[in-house]
C-alpha cells in the first residue's frame, strides 16, 4: 500500500513538510486573530451587522428556492456527520499506521468543536433568534475536517498519489466545507460572520495541533540525547571513583 511502503512498517515522518511549518504557524495565528476580532466586535449582539444583512439577503435571494438541498448540505456540518467523518479519517490513518495523523484528526477536530460550543459561544454571547450563534458550529466542524484532510494530504508516506491529485482532493474538501458555510447562512441559521469565525477557528486549531504533534518528537529526542550525553559523562567519573 502506498501509505505504508514496501516494508509494512509503521510510516514515520512529520505531518507537514519542514518548509510549510512557518507559513502554517503564521496562518494559524492570523486565523486565531480573526476569530478573536470578530468575537470582540459582535459580542452580545442580537442582530445582524451591515455585512451580515447584505450577505444574508443576497444568499437567501439566490439560493432560497433550494431549501431542501441546502438543508442536506448544512447537515454535513452537524455533530453526527463530523464525528463520523473524523472517525473515518482516524481509522484510515490507524490502518495505515500513521498514528500521528489519527491523533491530529481526533484531537484537532474535537478541540475545535469543544472551543466553539463550550467556550466561545457562551463567552461571546451573540444570538440569532435567541440561540447562541458565534461561531457557527456547523462551519467549525466542516472546516476542521477539511483542514485535517489537507494536512493528511500534504506529505503522505510513500507519496504515490501525484501532487496534482492531492491538490484536487484538498480543494474538494475545502469546497465542501465552504458549501456548508454558505448553506447555514442562506438558510438563515447563522450570520456570515458566524461562519467566517467558525472557519477561521477550525483552521487555527487544527494547524496548531498539527504543529504541536510535529514538534513534540524532536523535543523528546533532544531530551533523550541530552540524558544519554549526561549518562555518558557520568559513567567514566563513576568508574574512576570506583578505581580509587
Amino acid at each position: 500500500m502506498w501509505w505504508g511502503g514496501r516494508s509494512g512498517r509503521a510510516p514515520r515522518g512529520p505531518l507537514l513538510p519542514g518548509r510549510w511549518r512557518v507559513p502554517a504557524a503564521m496562518l494559524a495565528l492570523a486565523c486565531a486573530g480573526i476569530t478573536a476580532l470578530l468575537g470582540w466586535i459582535y459580542a452580545g449582539q442580537t442582530r445582524a451587522g451591515p455585512l451580515d444583512s447584505a450577505a444574508g439577503s443576497w444568499l437567501t435571494a439566490a439560493l432560497g428556492g433550494h431549501g431542501a438541498a441546502l438543508g442536506v448540505v448544512a447537515r454535513l456540518g452537524s455533530a453526527p456527520w463530523v464525528v463520523a467523518m473524523t472517525g473515518a479519517l482516524a481509522l484510515g490513518c490507524a490502518v495505515a499506521r500513521r498514528w500521528n495523523g489519527a491523533v491530529m484528526a481526533g484531537l484537532g477536530v474535537g478541540a475545535a468543536g469543544g472551543l466553539t460550543e463550550w467556550v466561545l459561544k457562551p463567552v461571546v454571547g451573540r444570538t440569532l433568534q435567541g440561540d447562541l450563534c458565534y461561531p457557527s458550529g456547523h462551519t467549525t466542524g466542516a472546516f476542521a475536517v477539511a483542514t485535517a484532510c489537507v494536512v493528511l494530504l500534504a506529505a503522505p508516506p510513500g507519496r504515490r498519489v501525484p501532487p496534482a491529485a492531492r491538490a484536487v482532493l484538498a480543494l474538494a474538501a475545502l469546497a465542501g466545507a465552504a458549501a456548508v458555510a454558505v448553506s447555514v447562512v442562506a438558510l438563515g441559521e447563522h450570520y456570515l460572520t458566524d461562519a467566517a469565525g467558525g472557519a477561521a477557528l477550525s483552521v487555527a486549531v487544527v494547524l496548531a495541533v498539527t504543529l504541536g504533534i510535529d514538534l513534540l518528537p524532536g523535543r523528546l529526542r533532544g531530551r533523550k540525547a541530552d540524558g544519554r550525553a549526561r549518562d555518558g559523562r557520568r559513567g567514566p567519573r563513576l568508574a574512576a571513583g570506583q578505581g580509587r
